[in-house]
């Protein structure tokens, strides 16, 4: 069976495109058709048995991340069976070291591989060749696909910014395949630092090089070989795309390779891949470069609905749009993935599996959107490598959204919310509803889309009506209903009815609760029986203008008849695509365009610059021009003459409007939209009060439009000029007065979307520039590296723009996790500051710049401090948690794996100070005793460094109270000191002694945590309640302070069962 999908527009393409665009399709993504053979008839029906998609970008993904290939095999059924069309591996290659027997926590070694090879070893806790051969196998027997998680983009590190000696001498020690800038650490506001540069000190390949590219065909045609059915390619951003240059030759050579090589020898009819692009694209590539040979993560729009569910903003989370601005069949969605579990920055690693399974069932809902759902370890890097740690994956509330998914593939969707209910309608017969903010919930909201009738949610089986526009009903404890009638007859057709084509058009026919199934056609095809699932060819005997007529007949439960009929256009010849210009609000006095499309390593242009003049037709009352058959797929851009600066667009540099094959009209305020003959286009007015605004102020943004269909609704999205991800200020709505706070100093971009009642969206982009108060002063202030381990530093180098006279800086450094700032220096000409980090941990690096005039500009950078030598761990402890001022307390350092001597670094410092105090410099001695003078709270950081060089910090707290010859004594006391979880506890607070007023702060820990968490700072209160409702054992920490300010403090163990 031919998978590929027809998805042409009727009324839009030239006759005589159809040869070549098909050619260069192939070109591109190395498909074509593929006859039904014996094989594939055998694979469709096993996927039709559990209801799988034919493709894994129609069906969901099982990320069955750090499962061993054996524990995925045995677990094969219950994947087909919980409606995973796909599952993704972990990085299979041959890493820099083996894995066998270790924890999670070095879950990072599969992402620094050493050779393009699978791993066959035996030192992998994944598997060997044969086991994933034979996983592969068994996933093929159910119609699941498998794909591989690639890394191309670099190779392993023996420590930082150099090449690990597992790599194969061949590569290693050849400059060619490396990037002369590959040891350098990435600045992300430059694009080619992002393609050319070192992520977090691994070595960057020279992804040019053919030497390198055929090292990763031969590595992909392997995988295909043992049964892989398609690629995930890591970090894919950080590989350049042909239109950033000729040189750039990667995706389309190494893509088009494994694509071509898997029409002969894979399983399915084509191989499917896609890039992680996290985050936003610089300079001249676009998100639509990549899709030219792949999908891509979306990896916003996931975690920005996660993060609305989390704060119970149901609107929000309803979003119907895409953050990446392409559609939605070239992207892959999430709820989180391994980075936002497992990552250093631990995004979603405290998110609850209730929100992850409620941010799950919105985006899996989505129609042509790929989602791929993320298999957790047993904790944050905890757990063996291989074992199945956690099985959300097949829970109830899991299993029916992907079966809701296949269920209504094609259909379909719209999007809406109401109080706390976010929820999807596809077609006109089901749902998915999700209370953002808690369980169960009777609920009645709009039906935008939903029929009259009875339905059941297929995870509590509770029923639903729909009825007087209204959807009804209860959404069981999980919070998320999936709501549709499975009892009822029905059909459904791939691609849907209305679909247009070019010579023949490949039909996927689908009957649910029927028997007895027949189609019947208007080219003489009558009542010829058909087993759902089938796919038939029709159109060939059609005139090209006309309809072809499909009829689906069938008998439901009952003996009753049940019929559909679908309609699919066949493209005329004479059908052609224009460009159009409309003056109207830019009365140039010509207007020219500007036509280019790539074409392998060249480029095909209509004319040189600035290109033709177009025609002004008067009875559409604007300029047109018709563009040839090879630049049907290119971009145009619009000049008023070849000198043109102002009059122009888009700008100079920048990448010309893509024509997309379609009929297409460039409006007011820059807006470009497809262009119908009986609609007036759609065209985006929308303006922002100023353009320049003072830092801290407003700006209002005034929506409007003209044209489109029905209703317009805008969304208002915005962020600073070099930041990567939106913030939403209005998702869509009737508002069209929405108000904009700008807080920073910088350049802002603003997105207004307008969008009409068929679906048609006009994007308008809006810069506003934010200056620092008073003044022109601008903030350009950066880091040298993104990560340093501890030990390490960063530099930062203070830099400004404007102002008036001399600048000085001021530089400051918090955690992330802190709202504490410390000052680094203080106001000074001095351009270059040193942070040292003592934590595994994000940081913010705070910069003010002050000119003479008392104005001043701030600008945030996020740093990250990493442990340096992961596998090395720092388990040195205190004998003390509490002393009294002069006593002294003894630091016992030791340390875990690692090689070779160990050596212990120890200073101290009181925890509001900057500066460290070195009790001992690095010795072999492992025990120190420090005597602390000051009734203060102290942090004592303990680094050790083994053999080779790695370094492992930990920063452990010890409180120093008032000296022992104080009268001021603590007697607080706890309401009881053991209790089971759930029972309130009450802190007593209470002292003896001391002079004039007390004050009391409480704090607590798990007895095995290192951290406190304050329940209450310095306060008379003296009744403070616990919340806690886990089983364990607690330290609850009382500080009371007098008058004087002498400090006494009462440890406490509290134990809840």
């Amino acid at each position: 069976m031919n998978s590929k999908k027809n998805s042409f527009r009727p009324m839009r393409r030239i006759a005589g495109i159809f040869l070549s665009l098909a050619t260069a399709v192939t070109a591109y993504a190395g498909l074509g058709a593929v006859d039904r053979s014996p094989v594939t008839t055998e694979v469709s029906a096993a996927a039709a048995d559990y209801g799988l998609m034919d493709t894994c970008q129609e069906g969901v993904i099982l990320h069955a991340w750090q499962w061993s290939f054996n524990n995925i095999k045995d677990n094969m059924k219950q994947i087909a069976e919980a409606g995973y069309t796909s599952i993704q591996t972990s990085v299979i290659q041959q890493s820099k070291e083996g894995t066998k027997g270790k924890t999670n926590s070095v879950w990072w070694v599969y992402y620094q591989p050493a050779q393009f090879c699978i791993d066959d070893t035996g030192n992998s806790a994944l598997g060997n060749k044969a086991e994933f051969a034979a996983m592969c196998a068994e996933a093929h027997k159910y119609g699941i696909h498998v794909i591989v998680d690639v890394v191309a983009n670099h190779l392993a590190n023996q420590s930082k910014y150099d090449i690990s000696s597992a790599v194969p001498s061949d590569i290693r020690n050849d400059s060619s395949c490396w990037h002369s800038d590959g040891f350098t650490e990435i600045d992300y506001n430059s694009r080619y630092s992002i393609t050319h540069g070192s992520m977090g000190g691994l070595p960057d390949l020279n992804t040019e090089s053919s030497k390198i590219q055929n090292y990763v065909i031969t590595y992909l045609k392997e995988c295909i070989d043992a049964g892989a059915d398609g690629f995930r390619f890591d970090a894919a951003k950080h590989i350049s795309v042909p239109s950033e240059g000729s040189e750039y030759t990667f995706w389309p050579n190494v893509i088009n390779a494994a694509k071509s090589y898997y029409t002969d020898h894979g399983y399915y009819d084509a191989l499917y891949c896609y890039g992680e692009v996290l985050g936003g694209l610089s300079g001249s590539a676009t998100v639509a470069d990549y899709n030219r040979y792949m999908a891509v993560t979306d990896d916003s729009t996931g975690n920005n609905i996660r993060k609305n569910i989390n704060n119970g903003a149901a609107a929000a989370a309803a979003t119907p749009s895409y953050d990446k601005g392409v559609s939605a069949d070239n992207l892959v969605l999430w709820a989180e993935s391994h980075d936002t579990y497992s990552g250093d920055e631990k995004i979603s690693t405290n998110i609850s599996t209730s929100v992850i399974n409620k941010t799950w069932a919105l985006v899996a809902s989505r129609n042509k959107a790929s989602a791929l759902y993320f298999a957790r370890t047993k904790g944050y890097r905890t757990g063996n490598i291989g074992d199945i740690d956690s099985t959300e994956c097949f829970k109830p509330e899991v299993v029916e959204v992907n079966k809701f998914h296949n269920r209504f593939n094609g259909q379909t969707e719209y999007l809406s919310s109401s109080n706390n209910i976010a929820y999807n309608e596809r077609g006109t017969d089901g749902v998915v509803l999700v209370n953002v903010t808690g369980g169960s919930i009777q609920v009645s909201v709009t039906a935008h889309k939903m029929a009259d009738g009875t339905y059941t949610d297929h995870i509590s089986g509770n029923t639903f009506t729909v009825a007087n526009g209204k959807i009804n009903g209860t959404i069981g404890s999980t919070g998320i209903a999936v709501v549709y009638d499975s009892s009822s007859p029905k059909f459904t057709v791939s691609p849907d009815n209305g679909a247009s084509f070019e010579e023949t058009i490949s039909v996927k026919l689908t009957a649910d609760n029927l028997t007895a199934c027949t189609y019947s056609t208007s080219e003489g095809v009558s009542n010829k029986a058909f087993t759902s699932g089938d796919t038939i060819t029709i159109g060939a005997k059609t005139t090209a203008g006309q309809k072809v007529t499909l009829t689906l007949k069938g008998t439901d439960a009952d003996g009753k008849a049940f019929s559909q009929t679908y309609q699919y256009y066949k493209l005329n010849p004479d059908d052609y695509a224009m460009v159009y210009f409309d003056n109207s609000s830019y009365n140039w006095s010509k207007v020219y365009v500007y036509a280019y499309a790539p074409s392998g390593t060249t480029v095909i242009k209509n004319a040189a610059w600035p290109g033709i003049a177009m025609t002004y037709n008067p009875e559409k009352k604007l300029y047109e021009w018709e563009p040839a058959d090879e630049l049907l797929n290119g971009y145009v851009i619009f000049t008023e003459s070849s000198s043109a600066t102002t009059n122009r667009y888009p700008a100079d540099g920048e990448q010309g409007m893509p024509l997309n094959g379609v009929s297409m009209v460039f409006g007011a305020n820059h807006s470009w939209t497809e262009y119908h003959e009986d609609v007036q286009p759609l065209t985006n007015h929308s303006t922002v009060s100023a353009d320049t605004v003072t830092a801290g102020s407003s700006i209002a943004v005034n929506c409007a439009s003209e044209g489109g269909s029905g209703t317009v609704q805008y969304s208002v999205l915005y962020k600073p000029y070099s930041a990567f991800s939106w913030t939403t200020a209005q998702s869509y709505s009737n508002n069209q007065k929405v108000t904009l706070k700008l807080s920073y100093a910088c350049p802002y971009t603003v997105c207004i979307k307008a969008k009409d009642s068929t679906g048609t969206m006009v994007s308008k982009i809006v810069t506003v520039t934010a200056t620092a108060k008073n003044s022109t002063l601008t903030n350009r202030s950066k880091s040298n590296y993104m990560r340093a381990a501890i030990g390490d530093t960063f530099t930062i180098t203070c830099a400004s723009g404007g102002g008036s006279g001399t600048v000085q800086y001021h530089v400051a450094y918090r955690l992330v996790s802190s709202e504490t700032w410390h000052t680094l220096q203080n106001y000074s000409t001095k351009k270059s500051v040193v942070f040292k980090p003592a934590y595994s941990a994000p940081y913010y690096i705070r910069v003010k710049a002050k000119d003479s005039a008392g104005h001043i500009a701030t600008t945030l950078i996020r740093v990250n401090g990493t442990a340096a030598g992961s596998t090395l761990t720092n388990s040195s402890k205190l004998s003390a948690e509490s002393i009294a001022a002069g006593q002294s307390v003894t630091v016992s350092c030791a340390a875990k794996d690692g090689s070779g001597t160990m050596q212990y670094q120890v200073q101290y410092k009181q925890t509001s100070s900057v500066a460290w105090t070195t009790a001992q410099a690095y010795s072999t001695n492992s025990k120190v005793s420090i005597k602390l003078t000051s009734a203060a709270p102290y942090h004592i950081r303990v680094t050790v460094k083994d053999g080779t060089g790695n370094t492992a910090a930990v920063a452990l707290p010890v409180t120093v109270t008032a000296n022992a010859n104080s009268t001021l004594t603590n007697t607080s006391a706890l309401s009881a000191n053991t209790v089971t979880a759930g029972t309130a506890v009450t802190v007593n607070c209470a002292s003896k002694g001391g002079s004039g007023t007390m004050n009391y702060a409480v704090s607590y820990r798990l007895s095995t945590d290192k951290t406190y968490t304050t329940l209450q700072a310095y306060s008379t209160n003296t009744k403070v309640s616990l919340p806690i409702t886990k089983s364990g054992k607690y330290v609850i920490q009382v500080s009371a302070r007098d008058a004087a300010g002498a400090v006494a403090v009462k440890s406490i163990t509290l134990t809840v069962k």
